[in-house]
């Protein structure tokens, strides 16, 4: 091994070297406060990014299940249309029928009237 002969004197280079090393130190503190940084910033961007992720999923069967009730609730509005219209046709049936009828019963009327009419002068003539 080769010894090395230095002309400044060794606390000279001891001084310089130390200023070297706690150049160093500072830089290599601040690195590892910068990596623990931003280990926490992806630590916390995990957790919000899986929340978000949570969220998303709810939301997204929460749209699925609104989703189903709305074609359940437009199924029975259409079924709740062709009763009504079957009601409301049915209903219309009937007052043909009860018009039909009350037509009929003055006809009858007449038909007593007349009969009546008919019953007091054959009462009359005899």
């Amino acid at each position: 091994m080769t010894t090395i002969f230095y002309k400044t004197p060794l606390r000279r280079l001891a001084n310089v070297m130390q200023e070297s090393r706690d150049v160093w130190k500072a830089k290599y503190m601040k690195l590892k406060e910068e990596l623990n940084e931003c280990q926490d910033k992806i630590r916390n961007t995990t957790k919000s990014r899986d929340n978000y992720k949570l969220k998303y999923k709810k939301r997204q069967s929460d749209y699925h299940e609104i989703k189903r009730m709305h074609k359940n609730l437009k199924e029975k509005h259409r079924e709740s249309n062709k009763k009504i219209k079957t009601t409301s046709d049915e209903i219309a049936k009937f007052n043909d029928k009860i018009t039909s009828l009350e037509y009929e019963i003055e006809e009858k009327d007449k038909e007593v009237q007349e009969l009546k009419k008919k019953l007091m002068l054959l009462s009359l003539s005899k």
